[in-house]
């Protein structure tokens, strides 16, 4: 078979005998070379808009226009390959391709390019930005899903077995991995052995499995699952009861109810309950006292955990229609809005307002109504319905909690801080998802050197020398801004007030009628920072920092002069501008004014003031049954004036949130935080992939410049007056220009007051907008969001990342049916009813029917 043997190829992909094992070997290498180079991450492949394709499936077909066997000189790809100019490489994010790599093909065109001698690997997957967008949303066939089984997350474990997202041993969890951009990216992750170790190491670690050994006498146990006469497995949780008193109807009642209600979350098969409670029998027959029994449902409880039906969900359909089953319906449905047991057992906490519906479901399932598809669809419209609170809706202050974050983040169960968030919510899900789209939630791991430059509070702060106080409270600001962001303070972090936001602007369209897409990127009323009222019960008396500041007559000492009490506090912090135009200060030490500043990056003058919480009254027949953080909840004085509405030249949409714009931002204002939001929006909002950065090989520093420079300023040095290799619209000329009008904001997120001596600057020329044939001018980032919120292909790009997200997968060409139904319902403006367009599809309610399982 081609002498392959005494080469390097692999003999059994050599389908041409008549090849040398030269030419073998080097269709092999330049194949696989041009390949892992050329036809990757929107490139050169099979599908997509640049065009020809490099897979080494593909080799003959480049052979004439770009490929000339036996001529090096007249070579296209040899040319860019080892260009004469280096602007002209290809690919243009490396400094040069190996004198290795460029031999090895030179060769292969001296040899007379051979083809057909080899088996050629798999084309790679398509990129799925790279797919036609309109065709995406042309349906021409019907979309089946692949009946398949889906490996969980690691957020369906955790609120399995009852733990927190926080609980640091489940933190450990290796079903945290997921293979694609979302966390619900789970299907084809498979747990090798060494995973699985490392999963029963979380296991044994967390230690918080509720629904192992109940109260023997806790009656509401008992009746946290779907039927009407629960079985009372109490017969094996008492432990007064002897083993031999627990018979086999007792133990298979206890395995199945496990399974159904616990770790499964539907019904067990025959083989699972055997298998379980074999393992059951085993650790029955080592307990020697009655003590032994809550180990002993421990180890089962941990066992039912490992068992594949738990890790891995299964979605096949009936084996002859492909119809999902009842209990596939109701797992498919429940992940749709929560991370919880689709059993909507508890676990500890209280009932998740997302899968109330579960009860009713189960009385459908009951009596057949979910077996009739008019009907189920109908079932899955009500989940959807705005109005029926499953999808989200707003708490009133009388609530003592928002339930949605009773086990989500340990930061928002404090009580101070529940005290402190918003009240409207979205279900765990819709909001997991508008989390991971915006991608802002780790902004807290993104340092900032000097937060508030270029802003207005940087102005006012500016000073020099030990005695300034303004220099006193630059870094102060710095500070409080830190504290904001990392979510170390008694108010909400600043991930978690985008979060209260975005909930916000979801809540109010769908409930008003509105577009939620035009919201999420044209709102503008935020969820503030305030100062926490513990902080505000300790602050001194009001001071006039001009006074206060340094001359002849306004020495140190007297600034600490005028904020001396007899208490030592001082100095005197100048905190704003008042509507006169009049600066006024508080007296305070450095601990209480970094409070202050936390609200500054709003760009609100005054700090927010929560004033002391009032008491309920004596006689109000709430005060026996509310505690201090109801109360919290109920009288806080400073709720409305935490949401900051802006005018419509300030801000617009999650876009220009403090927290999206410092979680792509660098690390000091003059960065390129143009570049890392502009690739989000090219990937994010156009749906289009920046060729080629899995293989960057330059160094991507920018230019120092001057101290006069501004980042716009060392981006054109860069890109325009230096090395322009990765300046073309394969690179940089994909994200530059639609993060530049972002430059109106510092890399934290403050709104510039000025920028190097200069106005702040924000205009662009935003090239290669897609279905436009012109450049398009936007004078900032006010008018970029406003412009992409009208977008067509923007809002479709956005249906496709929803389709990423609750589908579980990339979309292909084969979704477009699904596609354009989501498309037709969200033309309503509401994401709720692109949703249900999802669910009640018949593509989702069906699998596709294989012959062999």
């Amino acid at each position: 078979g081609g002498g392959g043997r005494d080469s390097g190829v692999d003999t059994g992909r050599v389908i041409n005998p008549d090849c040398t094992p030269e030419e073998a070997d080097l269709e092999m290498e330049v194949g696989e070379l041009l390949q892992t180079t050329c036809s990757h991450a929107g490139c050169h492949q099979p599908l997509g808009a640049r065009s020809p394709s490099f897979a080494a499936a593909d080799l003959a077909e480049l052979i004439g226009p770009y490929a000339a066997p036996g001529d090096p000189d007249r070579d296209r790809i040899l040319r860019r390959m080892d260009p004469a100019d280096p602007a002209d490489i290809m690919p243009p994010t490396r400094e040069a391709n190996s004198a290795e790599a460029i031999a090895t093909y030179r060769a292969w065109i001296e040899a007379d390019a051979p083809t057909g001698c080899v088996e050629a690997p798999p084309r790679p997957e398509p990129n799925p930005n790279s797919l036609d967008q309109d065709a995406l949303f042309t349906c021409t066939m019907p979309t089946n899903f692949a009946a398949g089984i889906a490996r969980i997350g690691s957020g369906d474990f955790t609120h399995a077995v009852g733990g927190t997202l926080t609980t640091d041993a489940l933190q450990a969890s290796p079903l945290a991995t997921s293979p694609g951009p979302y966390s619900t990216h789970v299907a084809g992750a498979s747990l090798d052995s060494s995973t699985l170790s490392l999963h029963m190491d979380v296991l044994e670690a967390s230690r918080r499995i509720n629904g192992a050994m109940p109260p023997r006498d806790d009656s509401a146990w008992y009746k946290r699952n779907w039927s009407a006469e629960p079985l009372d497995v109490r017969c094996i949780t008492d432990t007064r009861n002897a083993v031999a008193d627990v018979d086999d109807a007792c133990r298979d009642g206890y395995v199945r109810e496990l399974l159904r209600r616990s770790a499964y979350s539907r019904e067990p098969t025959s083989e699972d309950i055997g298998l379980l409670r074999e393992f059951l029998d085993e650790e029955l027959a080592l307990e020697a006292t009655s003590d032994d029994r809550e180990v002993t449902l421990r180890y089962v409880t941990e066992a039912a955990f490992m068992m594949v039906g738990t890790l891995f969900r299964p979605q096949l359909g009936d084996a002859s229609t492909g119809r999902l089953s009842s209990d596939e319906v109701a797992q498919t449905l429940a992940s749709a809005l929560s991370t919880h047991p689709a059993s909507g057992m508890r676990n500890g906490y209280e009932a998740r307002p997302e899968l109330a519906w579960l009860a009713a479901f189960r009385e459908a399932q009951a009596d057949g109504t979910t077996e009739d598809p008019a009907m189920l669809r109908s079932f899955i419209g009500d989940v959807f319905d705005p109005a029926a609170g499953y999808v989200g809706g707003e708490f009133d202050a009388d609530v003592e909690a928002r339930l949605d974050l009773q086990n989500d983040y340990t930061a928002n169960r404090w009580e101070p801080i529940i005290a402190r968030r918003g009240r409207a919510w979205l279900a765990p899900r819709i909001a997991g998802f508008l989390r991971e789209y915006f991608a802002y939630g780790d902004v807290a791991s993104f340092a900032k050197d000097h937060p508030a430059s270029t802003s207005r509070w940087d102005m006012e702060s500016r000073g020099e020398g030990p005695d300034a106080s303004r220099g006193y409270v630059r870094g102060v600001i710095a500070e409080g801004y830190s504290l904001l962001r990392d979510g170390t303070t008694l108010e909400p972090a600043l991930a978690a007030q985008l979060d209260d936001t975005i909930a916000r602007m979801v809540v109010d369209a769908e409930r008003e009628g509105g577009d939620v897409f035009e919201a999420l990127l044209t709102g503008r009323t935020f969820r503030a920072a305030g100062a926490p009222d513990e902080i505000q019960q300790a602050l001194g008396a009001a001071c006039d920092p001009v006074f206060c500041e340094t001359n002849e007559s306004r020495s140190a000492a007297r600034r600490d002069e005028c904020c001396y009490d007899g208490s030592g506090q001082g100095p005197c912090i100048p905190m704003g501008i008042d509507s006169s135009g009049v600066p006024y200060g508080q007296c305070g030490s450095a601990y209480r004014d970094e409070w202050y500043q936390i609200a500054r990056v709003y760009d609100v003058s005054a700090p927010i003031l929560e004033g002391p919480i009032p008491g309920i009254a004596d006689g109000d027949e709430r005060a026996a049954s509310f505690p201090i953080r109801q109360q919290a909840v109920a009288n806080d004085p400073a709720y409305e004036e935490r949401w900051v509405s802006y005018s419509p030249g300030e801000r617009s949409g999650v876009l220009t949130h403090p927290a999206w714009l410092a979680r792509y931002g660098g690390n000091a204002e003059n960065d390129a935080s143009a570049v890392l939001r502009g690739h989000w929006i090219r990937e994010h909002l156009f749906c289009e992939s920046v060729a080629g950065l899995d293989l960057v090989q330059l160094d991507a520093q920018l230019v120092v410049g001057t101290e006069e420079s501004r980042a716009r300023d060392r981006l054109a040095m860069t890109f325009e007056e230096g090395d322009t290799r990765c300046a073309n619209g394969a690179c940089h000329g994909a994200m530059n220009s639609l993060g530049l009008p972002f430059e109106i904001f510092n890399h934290a997120g403050f709104v510039r007051a000025e920028d190097h001596g200069m106005s702040p600057d924000g205009s662009s020329l935003v090239t290669n907008w897609p279905g436009r044939e012109v450049d398009v001018e936007v004078r900032d980032a006010i008018e970029l969001t406003q412009m992409l919120a009208a977008d067509a292909h923007a809002r479709r790009c956005f249906l496709r990342h929803v389709f990423r997200y609750f589908a579980g997968r990339f979309e292909t060409p084969a979704d477009a049916c699904v596609l354009s139904e989501m498309e037709v319902a969200f033309e309503s403006g509401s994401l709720f009813a692109a949703l249900e367009a999802l669910y009640a599809s018949d593509a989702m309610l069906t699998r596709s029917v294989e012959a062999d399982r």
